[in-house]
Parts: C-alpha cells; structure tokens; sequence
C-alpha cells in the first residue's frame, strides 16, 4: 500500500518481489540507482551497525550503493548488536516520500521504468512503551452501522503496557442487543519472545482452555450470554507459563481478545470492561486487571480507544474529543527517529492496531472516528 505523503504525479510501480510481495514508488528513468541501506536500534536512540546481505554479500551498515538493472537481494538479521529484535524497514526516498515495509528480506527489480534513489532503513528495538502515559485498557466498538442478525467483533485491547506477564478480563454487554458467539485469543502473550501461555474461558460454569504451543483445546469458547436477565459477560484470561523456559513479559500494545457477537435487537452496542476503578464487581474480587513477571498487578485505567489526553495533559479522561484529535494532528509526521516521538499516539498502522512508528492519517482518522465515544 502506498504510504506517500506527496502525490505522484508520474509514479510507475517499482515492484519488491518478496514474502510478502511489497509495491514501492517509482520516479523517471535514471542512468544508475544510489541506495544507502542502513540500521537503527530506538531502544539505544541511534544508527548501528549490523552485517546485512547484499545480492549474496555481505556488508556493514550504512553502505552506499549504485545499481544498475536488475533484481537486487535484502536480508537484515533478525537481531542487531544490541540483542534487539527486527521491528521493520522504511524506505525513503530523495523527495521526501516513504514507505513502510514489514518485512526484513525483500527483492527490488530495478527495470528501465522504475529506477529511483532511495535509503533502505531497518529498525531494531523493543516494543514501545512510554513513562510518561499510563497503561490503558480498551474496547474496540464498531463505528460503522451494525443491522439487526449481523454479526461484528469488538477487540479487547491495551494500550501503553510494560512486561505484561498476564492478564484477567470481566466484561458486560446488554444481552437484549447482542448475543455472544465466540471469543477468540490474540496471541498477544507469544507476539514478541514465542512464549508459551495458557488461555482460559470461563462460559456457563465450564473453563474452555488452550495451551500453545500444544494446541490442547477444552471447554467452552463462548460469552456467558445469560449471566443474568439484563446482562452476558465475557470472562478470559490468559498468562505465560515459565515451565518451558524463563520469559519475560512483554511490552507495546495491541489486542488480547476478539469476541463475535451477533446483533439481536435494536439498540447501542457496548461492551463495559468491569474495572476496580469504576466499582464493578470489586466486592466479590471479580474485575480486569494485568500482571507483571512478579505476579503483581499492574496500574491501569480503562478508557475508549482514542482517549488519549484530557485537561490534565497526557492524562486520558475518559471521552474522545477535539483534545485528542489535535493532540494526533499536531504530530502528523513525526516518526521514531524525530526527538519528539511519542509512542503513545501510535495507535495504527498498516496492520490495524499494530505500531508503525509514524504518526500520519491512519492514526488521525481513527482517532476522529472515535469522537464523542466514552467509557460505556
């Protein structure tokens, strides 16, 4: 997908034939090809050396090259020097356009049509996190329209987490206006290190389980659609299991869980994440929350996804309103190399809900499509 800020007014497709393919801008012909290929690591704030392979060779970053026609081969280690782990490429060109790869091996053919001048950059660093923010956890609702017998998925998410070990959601939802269909794990424990967790349902009295890397399945993976006569709840957890080896907890944001439901009625579609903060079910010690690696709980605050500031200045408060829009189009632009980076206002990407590490329309728009939206 191109991810240009500047219009092409005479772009070809300059075509990275690769797992996955991935389509580059192009520019008029040229006699010859520079490339610089480089590395970054944003956990050390600067550029770094790594050995990257070059048509079969093998160079250190920076390199400059001049190449002619032809299919030419990319391949970043998986790690740098530092022990971080590839994240993505950028490529950017001489005019100041770019565009996000997510893959660290890629092929460009470079033919008569579509040679152009380009820095190749890979980045290496931890998943983002940020002191300055707290850690959120979310609801994903639908925006669009949702008719009576369709179905939709809301997204269970947290937002600005540090050495998440694992994590225990209580949800309501009205159960005249929707009816719960299944609920499905994100993996979000095994993104980072491959560790081994368990996930665990609890629907109608009987706890659905899976255990990865085992794919051991049991149970029931559906909402309690009648925990009572108003209300269905949604009752998950999930936690890595050390038993396998030692790991640590893992940092960012994205989604823990999806749940399908089906709407049944008319009526508002919410889904409200029962939170000590706001006193649902804290007297019979039933409500969300996450832990670290040392079992202890980890402060967080629920809010609707977008709520990213408030009168008290990087202190979400509950609502999405014109605060946090600006707050995303002040950055329009800004990316992990800029001092002002933020991780916190990375709220999208190519992937949805997934880092990019580039503030640009995708996390503006979503944030706008939230306005108006509170904590249910």
């Amino acid at each position: 997908m191109n991810r240009c800020r500047k219009p092409l007014e005479f772009a070809c497709l300059l075509l990275i034939i690769a797992v996955p393919v991935v389509t580059l801008n192009t520019y008029p012909v040229v006699a010859s090809c520079n490339v610089t290929v480089a590395a970054h690591d944003n956990a050390v704030g600067s550029d770094v050396e790594v050995n990257v392979l070059v048509d079969g060779q093998s160079y250190i970053t920076p390199h400059n090259f001049s190449f002619d026609i032809g299919v030419h081969n990319f391949s970043f280690p998986n790690k740098d020097t530092y022990g971080h782990p590839f994240a993505h490429c950028y490529i950017r060109y001489s005019n100041g356009s770019y565009q996000y790869v997510k893959t660290k091996d890629l092929s460009v053919n470079l033919t008569p049509l579509n040679q152009s001048d380009f820095m190749l950059k890979a980045y290496y660093h931890l998943e983002p996190y940020s002191d300055k923010h707290p850690t959120m956890i979310y609801a994903d609702i639908p925006t669009k329209p949702i008719g009576i017998g369709e179905n939709f998925s809301i997204n269970m998410c947290v937002h600005n987490v540090k050495n998440l070990f694992g994590w225990e959601l209580v949800a309501y939802y009205p159960r005249d206006i929707m009816m719960g269909l299944s609920i499905d794990d994100a993996a979000f424990l095994n993104r980072i290190y491959g560790a081994p967790y368990i996930f665990l349902v609890d629907g109608y009295g009987i706890s659905g389980y899976c255990i990865w890397p085992f794919q051991v399945f049991g149970g029931n993976f559906t909402p309690y659609n009648d925990y009572n006569s108003t209300h269905g709840r949604v009752h998950v957890g999930s936690t890595i299991i050390n038993s396998f080896g030692d790991y640590p907890g893992v940092n960012g944001t994205g989604i823990l869980v999806s749940i399908t439901f089906k709407k049944q009625n008319d009526g508002t579609i919410s889904l409200t994440v029962a939170h000590k903060t706001q006193g649902w079910d804290y007297y019979w010690n039933l409500y969300t929350f996450l832990f670290d690696a040392s079992l202890e709980e980890i402060p967080s605050c629920v809010g609707p996804l977008g709520d990213l500031t408030g009168p008290q200045g990087g202190v979400p408060d509950g609502k999405v309103d014109m605060r946090d829009i600006s707050l995303e189009a002040r950055n329009f632009g800004v990316n992990e190399e800029n001092p002002n980076w933020d991780s916190w206002l990375d709220l999208t990407g190519v992937d949805y809900l997934s880092h990019d590490c580039m503030i640009d329309m995708r996390d503006i728009a979503l944030v706008a499509s939230r306005f108006g939206q509170t904590c249910n």
